[in-house]
């Protein structure tokens, strides 16, 4: 039984410490939260297959992630339940890092704006209150694009897709503007 006796003081540090780390958390998580709805959403103005985005931020959320994790051992000299936390660290920091990507890419590209027409391979009909979407081949990309502000007649009549594109800062290319074409 050689329990450390704390002090009064020593207990209200200990619980104000732990009450500011559980709001970090909850911060950080809710962060995090927000980052991978972002990047969902902005994945579909983006042309990158779904593997790139996913290993990428697999990857990048594993290193980060590793380099917090063997730093707060060095500091702290306690082992911990690692697997955890490498799961959780990499998660968060893969969808903040992912976010940061698809922002930098869309709100820093300097480029112009330009047209291309392709052809519809397929139409989606999804239920009353989800976007309409289409199919094309974009460099041997297939990828399915939203279409709003159009009916189902308007797309079942509609042969092709123009889309206009801007080249983003990492040179993956965004869709600023999409139209259906009978022609």
């Amino acid at each position: 039984m050689n329990k450390t006796i704390l002090t009064k003081e020593e207990r209200k540090s200990r619980l104000l410490r732990d009450k500011k780390r559980a709001w970090l958390v909850i911060f950080i998580g809710l962060l995090a939260f927000i980052a991978f709805v972002y990047s969902g959403r902005q994945y579909n103005r983006t042309i990158i297959p779904f593997i790139c985005v996913l290993s990428g931020s697999l990857v990048t959320g594993l290193a980060i992630g590793t380099i917090r994790l063997k730093y707060s051992q060095v500091t702290n000299r306690k082992r911990s339940d690692i697997w955890q936390q490498r799961l959780w660290v990499s998660v968060v920091y893969g969808s903040l890092i992912c976010a940061l990507f698809f922002w930098t890419n869309i709100h820093f590209s300097k480029s112009d704006s330009h047209q291309t027409k392709y052809p519809i391979l397929a139409r989606f009909e999804t239920y009353r209150y989800h976007l309409l979407y289409v199919a094309i081949n974009f460099n041997g990309i297939q990828k399915e694009i939203p279409v709003p502000n159009s009916d189902e007649t308007e797309i079942k009549k509609s042969n092709f897709l123009i889309l206009t594109f801007k080249n983003g800062f990492w040179g993956f290319p965004f869709i600023v503007d999409e139209k259906l074409s009978i022609n």
